[in-house]
């Protein structure tokens, strides 16, 4: 009986600390340092020639490698026309098509790839997403200055009404909120009659930044 009542002592006097709560966060922007562009390749007929997929990534592939480009960077997002449509058909106004995924570091070399690549082979090409390699690091550093900056405010709070910050109690992390900037615009195209939609004045695209928040809830003792 005697350790039940010291505990029920212990809750009723728990539920008596004063206490603050808050909320505070923390924001930062970051150029990408990773851009995936999509390109889709596709055959067409050159006069009576028609120019086939295998040789539409080959001049892809030795463009990624006079500008130094990783293949490695480079993979398959979707492929149409390679199964019961060519093997059983084999339709000679069927064209076969290929889409990529690229990986690139620099977007200044996005206007070069674009400038270099088979305009006629391409049916577009354009920015799918951008990131950043250290993402992860960068949320872990605006969760810890949204704690300080809950920290700081509670304090500032406090000595308004005279009192002193205590002990942190609980604290909440609220869902991080990562805006990755769109280039809508920045798109290659292909009419029917295969001549590019693209001209080469809407270069240089410009990097635009990832913006980044991270909120938290903390709830401090007051002494």
């Amino acid at each position: 009986m005697l350790c039940v009542s010291q505990i029920l002592c212990a809750q009723s006097l728990e539920s008596k600390q004063k206490f603050i709560e808050v909320s505070a966060s923390a924001e930062m922007e970051v150029v990408p340092d990773e851009v995936y562009v999509s390109n889709t390749l596709q055959e067409y007929k050159d006069g009576s020639t028609k120019v086939l997929i295998a040789e539409l990534e080959k001049g892809m592939r030795d463009v990624l490698s006079a500008m130094k480009i990783d293949e490695k960077s480079l993979s398959i997002e979707s492929s149409y026309g390679y199964q019961y449509q060519r093997r059983k058909h084999k339709d000679k106004d069927f064209f076969m098509s290929k889409t990529y995924q690229l990986k690139m570091s620099d977007l200044g070399k996005y206007d070069e790839l674009i400038a270099r690549l088979d305009d006629k082979g391409i049916s577009q090409v354009y920015i799918s997403k951008t990131s950043h390699s250290k993402a992860e690091e960068f949320k872990k550093s605006l969760k810890i200055n949204a704690a300080k900056a809950a920290k700081e405010k509670a304090k500032y709070l406090l000595e308004a009404i005279n009192e002193q910050l205590g002990e942190g109690l609980e604290i909440h992390e609220i869902d991080a909120e990562v805006y990755y900037p769109v280039y809508a615009n920045k798109m290659m195209g292909m009419a029917q009659d295969n001549v590019s939609a693209y001209s080469s004045n809407e270069m240089p695209i410009e990097m635009k930044k990832i913006k980044m928040k991270q909120s938290i809830s903390a709830k401090f003792a007051i002494k």
